[in-house]
């Protein structure tokens, strides 16, 4: 068991730190949207050797179906989500949505990270513990990395402008060759690092709340990893996160006004951390106009063009502008002048080899049209929507582009059959997590009941998880990477072991319920 806790706690390390090496697979292969290809991505392969691992230790099959036969709600939320993945499979291929991106898609953010929650559930208690050290673990790394890698690629922003409109939206999109490490060789896009630290940040303070012994003295751990992931909060600028640590802290205000002296202490200084990275953030009169404009959906700001988005999710034609022709002016302007006075002219380079005719070249408008013509009549994108990648292809002309709303894109993907799964799915999960959370409040002394972690960090993380999702672009699949559906997942699974003996409700005696695999 030794060994196979430390393959778990390398393989949830290696998550959040796999992007250079899915760079280099891309590189080797000469292929990004290659299904094949993304089974030699490092998470993919550490899955796959998990899943050999927990075999040798227990019978995988049976242990499934006794831990879903002893958890209901569990239960339910793979079926609706198997469902939802069968669906989406169905509708890519009646659309006729690219099999290289879809079916990757696919994989990478259902299937493996099921089987990944799947195998630690199987192996027990100290294989969920080792899963979520390794996954914090990486993402410290991750933290250190990000903030090191951007000042490399931008130094210090100097003014607000700079910061967002420079940075943010100019030159970070120039990449690994022009001299920007820091979207790339993290997660590859700034509002993924700034989503999936939100959460992170979210799940780190929900210790704050917890009163167990073991944990009175991570705190202290904890407020300096909130402190420096809020500083790197500062240097992305996403307007949707704001809005979601905003929120956190409110969260975290009401818990102080409410709990006893203890967790008050702890929970003081965690808001005076907030306080003062939310009053840098809006502390320049530029920063403040900004988020007027943004607030009031002004012509030309992101607000506005995600409401245009939004209110196009089965209407999206080949006429449709993309996300770079309906960028704000001041925005784009900013950029353009940005790039021309901090790079010089690219020298020239010898044309890049034709494309084979099987794999779609996002940003032809060839392409865009014919997607939008084999989408079909509006009543057939309704059932089916457009497939998993088309929708991306005609309003952003790239396979990734959504709508900034992950209802809605399960909506353009899988159509109304696939957003009531999707939405059905999402409920159950935070049904689950908040009857979990009401039975922890309701204790006198509220501690944790999973040796792994604590009930409100993951409350708290899924809480933000589902507001991002909403105004932001939170996707289980981003950018090929297997990261946010295995913290999902295992997200899901963390919670009192079902196959455990506990106290009834009402009589308090114990219930009978099969053993898992020892740990």
């Amino acid at each position: 068991m030794f060994w196979t806790n430390r393959v778990v706690f390398l393989v949830m390390f290696g998550l959040p730190l796999a992007m250079p090496l899915h760079i280099l697979v891309n590189h080797f292969t000469r292929t990004t949207w290659s299904w094949p290809v993304s089974l030699l991505y490092p998470e993919m392969l550490g899955t796959l050797l998990l899943l050999v691992f927990a075999s040798r230790r227990t019978n995988l099959r049976r242990t499934w179906a006794r831990i879903l036969a002893s958890d209901p709600s569990l239960r339910r939320i793979v079926l609706v989500a198997a469902a939802f993945t069968a669906w989406t499979a169905v509708c890519a291929i009646v659309q006729g949505a690219f099999p290289g991106y879809w079916i990757r898609s696919v994989l990478i953010g259902w299937v493996f990270p099921v089987l990944l929650a799947g195998a630690v559930l199987a192996l027990g208690r100290r294989a969920r513990s080792a899963a979520w050290q390794g996954l914090s673990a990486g993402v410290g790394v991750l933290l250190l990395e990000s903030i090191v890698l951007y000042f490399m690629s931008f130094g210090i922003p100097h003014s607000f402008h700079e910061l967002v409109f420079t940075n943010r939206t100019g030159r970070v999109w120039q990449g690994v060759k022009g001299g920007v490490y820091f979207g790339e060789l993290t997660l590859g896009n700034v509002n993924d690092i700034a989503v999936f630290f939100a959460v992170a940040i979210a799940f780190a303070s929900g210790y704050a709340l917890d009163l167990a012994p073991r944990t009175r003295a991570l705190p202290g751990v904890m407020i300096a990893f909130v402190a420096a992931a809020l500083f790197l909060e500062l240097l992305c600028y996403s307007r949707g996160v704001i809005l979601c640590l905003l929120l956190v802290l409110m969260l975290l205000v009401l818990a102080a006004v409410a709990s006893p002296p203890l967790r008050r202490r702890r929970l003081g200084l965690l808001v005076l951390v907030f306080a003062v990275f939310l009053g840098t953030a809006f502390s320049s009169s530029q920063s403040r106009q900004y988020w007027v404009a943004q607030l009031r959906l002004s012509d030309g700001s992101t607000s506005a063009l995600r409401e245009f988005m939004w209110s196009r999710a089965l209407r999206a034609e080949s006429v449709t502008k993309t996300y770079r022709e309906s960028a704000p002016k001041v925005m784009s302007q900013a950029a353009d002048e940005a790039i021309a006075r901090a790079v010089p002219p690219p020298a020239a380079t010898p044309s890049p080899p034709p494309v084979p005719k099987e794999t779609p070249t996002p940003g032809s408008q060839t392409v865009r049209a014919e997607t939008a013509a084999a989408a079909g009549s509006w009543m057939r994108r309704l059932i089916f929507g457009y497939g998993l990648g088309n929708y991306g292809l005609i309003i952003g002309a790239t396979f990734e582009a959504g709508t900034h709303n992950m209802f809605l894109d399960a909506y353009v993907a899988s159509g109304l059959p696939g957003l009531i799964l999707f939405s059905g799915l999402w409920f159950m999960m935070l049904w689950r997590m908040g009857r979990e959370g009401w039975r922890f409040l309701r204790e006198p002394e509220p501690t944790s009941r999973d040796p792994g972690v604590p009930v409100p960090p993951v409350l708290l993380a899924v809480v933000v998880i589902t507001v991002a999702g909403v105004i932001v672009n939170f996707k289980l699949e981003t950018l090929g990477m297997m990261l946010n559906a295995a913290a999902v997942w295992l997200l899901i699974v963390t919670r009192p072991d079902p196959l455990e003996t506990r106290p009834g409700r009402a009589s308090g005696t114990p219930i009978p319920v099969a053993q898992s695999a020892p740990a």
